[in-house]
């Protein structure tokens, strides 16, 4: 048997290495523990210059971390270091009227590009040099309210900012007429109406209410600060009566007739455009006869006359044909039937006795008089149609 000591020694060593383990365990625990609490002071100091190299500034207001700003605001930041890019955001409404304002300051080593956009579409692109500023104009159009992007890169440079936003206020109504016949702007007959396109506002709707049995009357004016030229097209009832394309500068005016059963929604709508524009949609009093409004197109409706006096009225455009009825003076009587020298077209007179056999026919062109005797072989009520024109007649009966 032995003396024992290898014995000892193997359990001295084994205790070596246990003691040895415990340690390393410790040591790794304190690592750990060390970098949960997120190391010491130095590093603590560290994590406020990261916090400080995202934040932006300041210049009316605080932006920081590249975040929204306000529309009418000034702003002041720059590009420098790892800060090549800033970006915010803008909530635009309908409508709107913006403008991107930028000025890099003299002493700025370099230019700055602004870019003004949605995920969709870019609206403007500047690039400013020290020393300079620019500016970028976007209109948007009813149903466009958008969060937009506002991006700087390059520089180094320091530089001034802001967006300026306005609302269209189409026909004083505080907001763009819309594009399609459901958005359009209710305007009243005769009431001025200013309005704007341009950029994504390529189309503004209008209705006003028919009058019936009057002279519409359309006025249309494009100012000469305005980049391109305004069509402005009016329909009603499914046809287009006005079609006109108005340079800047210019006008335009025309006037249509419209008969008594005409009533309904007309339509002016706008297109084009880089710029304001004005016009005016109204309804003229007319007399047929000696009466206020438009004499019947139909013998059912027929508007009784005087002979004694003239018979003056207008005839054309939507107003088809004029119908009197008169008692005849006697069996036989002369008719002068006149047109004004501002017609534009011949009118056609025909007289029918109270039967319906057809007693006088005339043809009259524009300034001009035609005379014919009317027959009739018995006297009584006398039937009287004018059609045709556009033109302005007298008729004497006699």
């Amino acid at each position: 048997m032995g003396d024992g000591t290898g014995d000892e020694e193997g359990k001295s060593r084994k205790g070596l290495w246990i003691a040895l383990v415990v340690i390393l365990l410790l040591v790794a625990a304190g690592i750990v523990a060390f970098f949960i609490l997120g190391g010491d002071d130095d590093s603590e100091g560290d994590g406020d210059d990261t916090e400080q190299d995202t934040d932006i500034g300041d210049a009316t207001g605080d932006v920081v971390n590249d975040g929204p700003i306000e529309f009418n605001t000034d702003y002041t930041t720059t590009l420098e270091g790892d800060r090549t890019e800033a970006r915010y955001t803008l909530d635009a409404p309908d409508g709107a009227i913006m403008t991107v304002q930028v000025a890099n300051e003299r002493e700025s080593q370099a230019s700055v590009r602004a870019i003004y956009e949605t995920p969709e579409k870019r609206f403007a692109d500047l690039s400013v040099n020290p020393g300079a500023s620019d500016s970028g104009e976007v209109i948007t159009a009813a149903g466009d309210a958008a969060t937009f992007e506002l991006v700087f890169t390059g520089g180094p440079a320091k530089f001034d900012f802001r967006v300026d936003l306005a609302i269209q206020d189409d026909a004083g109504q505080g907001g763009d007429a819309g594009a399609e016949l459901s958005d359009a702007f209710e305007i009243s007959g005769g009431q001025g109406v200013a309005g704007l396109l341009g950029g994504e506002d390529a189309i503004d709707h209008y209705t006003v209410e028919v009058d019936p049995g009057t002279a519409f009357r359309f006025e249309g004016a494009v100012p000469d600060d305005a980049e391109q030229a305004v069509r402005f097209v009016v329909e009603f009832d499914g046809g287009r009566l006005i079609d006109e394309s108005v340079q800047p500068g210019q006008d335009t005016e025309a006037t249509l007739l419209l008969a008594d059963t005409d009533s309904g929604t007309m339509e002016v709508i706008t297109s084009g455009g880089e710029g304001d524009y004005t016009f005016t949609a109204g309804f003229d009093e007319v007399t047929d006869g000696g009466e206020t409004g438009d004499a019947p197109g139909e013998l059912a409706d027929a508007r009784t006359v005087d002979p004694s006096g003239p018979i003056d009225g207008s005839v054309g455009d939507l107003d088809k044909g004029d119908y009197y009825l008169f008692a005849a003076p006697g069996a036989s009587f002369g008719i002068v039937a006149s047109s004004d020298s501002s017609s534009e077209r011949a009118y056609r007179l025909i007289v029918e006795d109270a039967q319906g056999k057809r007693v006088g026919d005339i043809q009259v062109q524009p300034g001009a008089q035609m005379s014919e005797t009317i027959e009739l072989e018995t006297t009584g009520e006398v039937r009287m149609q004018i059609t045709g024109g556009r033109a302005s007649y007298s008729i004497e009966v006699g």
